[in-house]
């Protein structure tokens, strides 16, 4: 915001009864907002909000040069420009800090160049724009952080579920404290015959119960994802056994329930390796799975 202010009072300086001062207004401002964006987010924050300190003294002597005097002269207006930047970037504590520092230059510009009352309507009228545009941008801050947040939600969850999927189960395993894991891939047995002969409509249903059941059956650490069509991902932490874990799950999803949608198998490939290469993981289990899928289906299989 402050770079086309500083644009603007470069293209007003001529036209103005201080035009050296309006330039060099117009050239610090410029330089202020070079500084904001290369300043990195790790810096300290007295050097990411030497921007903003800056920005009311140099806004304001620019633009009350322009106007020569006037008690509500557009230096008002112009402070909304670091403000706007503070509000989208820093905390609410920062925010205030910000139009209390704005206010101070201004008011003491309007104080060594108008009346006493005049200053006073001046700082009233220009601390309430400032205070409504922060409290603007604040809101919407929070609504776009918030619908940030659920698209990175949506993007790493299987809509049917709700469990991970794909890239969530890649993000989980990026942060797993452990460098060792198991990882059990479940597949349910003949699942296209259920979709062709039943409808898709009990299939779906039939992914719901098995994601219950394994939420249900979920140890600490454990993390579960849908991968796939009727594919589902289990890892589990090192100290955890998952050969026994494997079968619990084979024979809870084999065993009659009045609770399931369809009776149902599923075959459990098993791989152990380095959490941080799942796809090597992956590829292992889904060795191990189609060796139990030659093997007779409804049965678990661990990589040699």
């Amino acid at each position: 915001m402050a770079a086309p202010g500083g644009l603007v009072m470069l293209a007003l300086a001529p036209l103005v009864q201080a035009p050296l001062l309006m330039a060099a207004a117009g050239v610090g401002a410029l330089v202020l907002a070079l500084w904001a964006h290369l300043t990195p987010p790790e810096a300290p924050g007295w050097v990411r909000s030497g921007y903003s300190a800056f920005a009311a003294p140099v806004i304001v002597a620019g633009t009350g040069a322009a106007e020569a005097g006037s008690a509500l002269d557009i230096g008002s207006i112009a402070l909304v420009s670091p403000t706007l930047l503070v509000s989208m970037t820093r905390s609410r504590r920062e925010i205030v800090a910000q139009i209390a520092w704005a206010e101070l230059v201004y008011g003491t510009y309007l104080l060594a160049t108008t009346p006493r009352s005049s200053a006073l309507v001046g700082v009233v009228v220009s601390a309430s724009v400032l205070s409504v545009v922060a409290a603007c941008i604040g809101w919407l801050r929070t609504l776009l952080d918030r619908m940030v947040t659920d698209l990175q939600d949506s993007a790493r969850q299987d809509p049917l579920t709700g469990l991970l999927n794909r890239r969530g189960l890649t993000a989980a395993m990026e942060q797993a404290g452990q460098t060792h894991c198991h990882v059990l891939l479940l597949d349910v047995d003949h699942f296209k015959r259920i979709n062709d002969e039943l409808g898709h409509g009990t299939g779906d249903a039939a992914l719901l119960w098995l994601a219950r059941l394994l939420r249900h059956q979920a140890c600490p650490q454990e993390v579960i994802a849908r991968i796939g069509g009727e594919e589902f991902v289990l890892r589990l932490p090192a100290a955890a056994d998952p050969l026994a874990r494997a079968e619990a799950v084979r024979a809870a999803v084999a065993a009659p329930s009045v609770e399931g949608p369809v009776a149902m198998t599923v075959s459990i490939g098993i791989a152990s390796g380095s959490c941080h290469e799942l796809s090597a993981l992956l590829t292992a289990a889904d060795a191990a799975l189609h060796q139990a899928k030659r093997e007779g289906r409804n049965r678990v299989c661990r990589q040699r």
